[in-house]
């Protein structure tokens, strides 16, 4: 006995399998070649599933009962974490900018013009803040895999880490921002803007974080079927079914983009 949607799904589970078998078959055959055949004389063999018919006879063992299934939000996943991309953009740069003024303020011969104008709401604060909160969002759609926790909630250390190396990349390297790490006279500077900075992080991100959830629950009914042949021989004809399934292969995205993802 077995469900119906279990079937459905070991078959299309299989067949992406099989052309994930086929996929790599033919790359290791690529690798092959190109070290034996440096002039590419052999055509690459590879194989495409194509469109497939099957026609399945089941009979229906009962169909009163229901089942309760769990996915994962994805419109919501992008949704909140645009918005923590936004917030957290804003706390990183007036963050970083206000501890390069805290510590640097003893140190002559510096321009604080820059930071002093990051470190509150000016043109070249939101210029930062948009630049930097698309590349948390990149960073937080790119590791959803990790971010989100078996129980649908946010894993904040995660979001912590990953908050933190686009900081330490886009804004420490920063070509406006890097001659105050460098020199001997701003030795230690950068970690101590990091510390600051994680600080800061591991306050705000619960705040941010708390009671974000991305699973949503469905019930659903639930047919149990039986496909064996043995098994069918024992129940009357007018009780077995079939149907026929077409399946069309395609290739999908990993990723896709909403119209008004970012604008």
């Amino acid at each position: 006995m077995t469900q119906l949607s279990t079937l459905i799904g070991s078959i299309l589970r299989d067949m992406v399998l099989a052309q994930h078998q086929a996929n790599s078959y033919s790359a290791h055959l690529s690798d092959a070649y190109h070290k034996n055949c440096p002039n590419d004389k052999f055509p690459l063999p590879a194989v495409a599933l194509g469109e497939i018919e099957l026609e399945i006879r089941y009979g229906i063992k009962d169909d009163s009962t229901q089942r309760e299934q769990t996915e994962v939000n994805y419109v919501e996943f992008r949704k909140i974490t645009k918005q923590l991309a936004h917030q957290l953009a804003k706390v990183v740069v007036v963050k970083v900018a206000s501890s390069i003024l805290t510590l640097t303020q003893t140190r002559g011969g510096m321009d604080m013009t820059l930071p002093e104008q990051l470190s509150k709401e000016t043109e070249l604060f939101c210029d930062y803040s948009k630049f930097l909160s698309r590349k948390f969002y990149l960073s937080f759609k790119n590791d959803f895999a990790n971010l989100i926790q078996a129980d649908g909630s946010l894993n904040g250390d995660r979001l912590q880490q990953n908050t933190l190396h686009v900081g330490e990349e886009e804004l420490f390297t920063h070509e406006e921002l890097t001659h105050y790490f460098e020199g001997e006279n701003n030795s230690g500077i950068r970690e101590e803007v990091k510390k600051e900075l994680e600080k800061e992080l591991a306050t705000v991100i619960p705040r941010l974080t708390q009671g974000a959830n991305f699973r949503r629950k469905w019930i659903l009914p639930s047919i149990d079927i039986i496909i064996a042949a043995d098994e069918l021989a024992k129940i009357p004809e007018e009780n077995i079914h079939s149907f026929k399934l077409k399946i069309t292969p395609r290739e999908i995205p990993l990723y896709t983009e909403d119209a008004d993802d970012y604008k």
